[in-house]
């Protein structure tokens, strides 16, 4: 019930952030339009988000990991209404066929997963920090939101630079205007290509933002049920952690990602619907926390025996469906075209 409670706030939150984005920021709220009205209305909905997040502290320290990662697949069905009311945001095909993928797989993860979890404390936890199976992964959680944010950030100067050159191109147009048409062909055909990026980084980028988000949210819950679990374990047992530096080395790298994860969801949500931020980041996030529980905090000792593949069967789930909302593709459409969808997602992205 803490776990349904928190998703619930974390999905009005994210919510809230983005109506705070993009509708206040353009036609003001409740009929007015103040300087930083916009901004507080994104701290508002900031705000319960970070009481989500509070909330599902507290609940990682009744269930294993998993479970609790599971119960996240329930954002797609708080986002499916909470995005239809607040932000008038539609369910294409691909969110309803993609959402139902990732929730199956959350939800069938933790079926095969762990049925129980370990109180670690801070001379467990360096011991976890000290193999290799704990060490490769998060090299690779490392790697991958590096590698996706250095992607990122070359698509948005290159945006940038296009503006720049766009900008230069119309003033020399309305100095030249009195060559002839066929001279000023070239430059608009030159405008044209320099205006439209890659192919490659535009398919990439609906999946690099939440993908970002998720990889940083996945190492954010590993630091915070790191911190959690030790906190609880000094106030059962009187063995206090909080005079070992492991913990509040923990705690300070708790705080550097949550404001990361506040910085990349705010540019997620400027760039991108809720409908297609929210599943692909708790899709990211269900996926890298069950390989971090079982690889990382050894719960794969807890996992019964044949019953890896149903845990790789849920992640090959997510995955399928996080391609699906990603690239606004369904294998079987419905009556709501593909090509609004699309339009609407360019429009946003612009």
């Amino acid at each position: 019930m803490l776990c349904l409670l928190s998703v619930g706030l974390l999905t009005l939150g994210t919510n809230v952030q983005r109506y705070g984005l993009t509708v206040v920021s353009e036609k003001g709220c409740c009929g007015r339009k103040a300087f930083g009205l916009s901004t507080f209305v994104w701290l508002f909905g900031w705000g319960i988000y970070a009481s989500g997040n509070g909330v599902y502290t507290f609940a990682v320290t009744l269930a294993p990991a998993t479970v609790c990662s599971a119960l996240l697949g329930t954002a797609v069905v708080w986002n499916a209404i909470i995005s239809r009311l607040l932000l008038g945001e539609r369910l294409e095909a691909c969110d309803i066929q993609g959402g139902l993928l990732i929730m199956a797989g959350i939800f069938f993860m933790p079926i095969f997963g762990p049925t129980d979890s370990v109180e670690h404390t801070a001379s467990q936890f360096e011991a976890l920090l000290g193999n290799a199976g704990g060490r490769a992964y998060l090299a690779c959680m490392l790697l991958l939101i590096l590698v996706l944010v250095c992607c990122v950030m070359a698509y948005e100067r290159h945006e940038r630079l296009q503006k720049a050159s766009t900008s230069e191109i119309a003033t020399v147009h309305v100095q030249m205007a009195e060559e002839s048409a066929r001279a000023a062909e070239p430059s608009d055909s030159n405008s044209r290509g320099a205006q439209r990026p890659k192919p490659s980084m535009e398919a990439l980028v609906p999946f690099a933002y939440p993908v970002i988000v998720g990889a940083i949210e996945s190492l954010q819950q590993l630091c915070l049920i790191a911190v959690s679990r030790m906190f609880y374990h000094g106030v059962e047992t009187g063995d206090s952690q909080l005079c070992y530096a492991t913990f509040w080395v923990l705690l300070s790298l708790l705080i550097f990602m949550v404001v990361g994860q506040i910085w990349w969801l705010r540019k997620a949500l400027l760039r991108l619907p809720v409908t297609r931020v929210l599943p692909i980041e708790y899709g990211t996030v269900a996926c890298l926390s069950i390989i971090g529980s079982v690889v990382f905090f050894e719960e794969a000792a807890f996992v019964p025996d044949h019953f890896g593949w149903g845990i790789a069967g849920g992640i090959v789930l997510i995955v399928i469906g996080c391609a699906q909302v990603g690239s606004r593709w369904a294998p079987c459409p419905t009556s709501t075209t593909g090509g609004a969808a699309r339009s609407e997602s360019s429009v946003t992205t612009k």
